[in-house]
């Protein structure tokens, strides 16, 4: 006795052999009936169960739905059209012309290549989500940080030992000034990732104002492993200095937020030097690392930008890979670095420093710098 698997896939085989030789206008519908014809054959392989009566409606009109839109696209069938599966004699018809087809049913459209349509803030997504959800990124920043620690216990020991670098060291003799280390803020002791999932979710970009509002709700987390070396650095008699371009009009807002994730106390001085606090303090943190110099040996410097370390404003890929080159005995020494692969200025190189371009100019010039380090 036959059994109906059998007979299914026999049917199903002998509409194959028919589908091949039919002329191409009638391919679409035969491609739904196929499909449907297996999906009759695993239903009758599985195990037997009923399903709801709400359930079997919802499926038969989307079934019938999806027929009808494929039907609607096709030309009127022309019944004078010979099958060549019923009489052989007759040739197979010739090869179609796809992209015509694909063209006239919108499909090409639906195919279009990424590349031609704008990705936005989303150039974020993936690296958004490494940060939010990642525990290698949480063990990165760990382990920068104790990697950190570690050294500085060497570092108080060393009466010569300098984190900065000679031109932006002023003051008296080493030896003789009380020991600090300076730290960014942004992604390197607070997490803002919530803003850029913010930016993300409403498809916006960066703007200062927008920017000011989140700071204002003090509400980032500290990055892991940076409360444990501040408390290291408090421990050591060691001063943590935080220079951050953040705007000095919401520095309260700063300060109120490191408090609260426990890498300040109520109780310190002024420890935060904000960009435009003071006419000479820019976007380039120099000018008030040598402040700090002035009256502290800066021992070690943590940042998520090659900024924090020296300045490197505005420079080209190749110029900053020299100035890291020229630096290598610093990294993991006295300057330690938490990951950041959503901004910074290593992004603004990327694109020949012109943050203010277009999105679509900016990620074709991204396009380009992939291609040329590729070479």
């Amino acid at each position: 006795m036959i059994s109906h698997r059998l007979i299914v896939l026999s049917v199903v085989s002998a509409l194959m052999v028919w589908a091949a030789f039919l002329p191409m206008q009638n391919v679409s519908a035969q491609s739904v009936l196929l499909s449907n014809l297996r999906t009759s054959e695993q239903t009758a392989a599985a195990p037997s169960k009923a399903p709801s009566k709400a359930s079997s409606m919802v499926k038969s009109e989307a079934a019938a739905s999806e027929q009808h839109s494929v039907l609607r696209k096709l030309p009127a069938k022309d019944d004078t059209v010979p099958d060549p599966f019923l009489n052989p004699s007759i040739p197979p018809a010739s090869p179609p012309d796809v992209g015509a087809i694909l063209q006239s049913s919108g499909v090409e459209d639906a195919l279009e290549s990424p590349k031609s349509s704008p990705r936005g803030a989303h150039e974020d997504l993936d690296a958004l989500l490494w940060l939010r959800t990642s525990v290698e990124f949480d063990a990165l920043t760990r382990q920068a940080f104790a990697a950190a620690t570690q050294k500085l216990g060497e570092a108080l020991v060393d009466p010569d030992w300098e984190a900065l670098v000679a031109a932006e060291r002023t003051g008296a003799a080493s030896a003789s000034r009380p020991p600090c280390v300076i730290v960014d803020v942004d992604e390197t002791m607070l997490d803002n990732s919530g803003f850029q999932l913010e930016r993300i979710q409403s498809d916006t970009e960066y703007e200062t104002d927008i920017w000011n509002k989140f700071v204002k709700r003090r509400a980032s987390p500290a990055i892991e492993g940076a409360a444990d070396f501040v408390k290291a650095c408090r421990a050591s008699g060691v001063k943590v200095f935080f220079v951050t371009n953040r705007e000095a009009k919401v520095e309260a807002a700063t300060r109120d937020n490191l408090i609260s994730q426990g890498l300040m106390t109520a109780s310190d001085p002024d420890q935060i030097l904000s960009k435009n606090e003071q006419p000479d303090w820019t976007s380039d943190k120099a000018s008030r690392r040598s402040i700090v110099a002035q009256n502290y040996r800066v021992l070690l410097l943590v940042g998520d930008d090659l900024n924090d370390f020296l300045s490197a404003k505005n420079l080209t890929i190749a110029q900053r890979k020299l100035l890291f080159q020229a630096h290598q005995k610093n990294w993991g020494q006295s300057w330690f670095v938490v990951p950041n692969p959503n901004y910074g200025s290593w992004e603004q190189a990327t694109i020949g420093n012109d943050y203010s371009a277009p999105l679509e100019k900016k990620r074709a010039l991204k396009m380009q710098t992939l291609g040329e380090a590729a070479q």
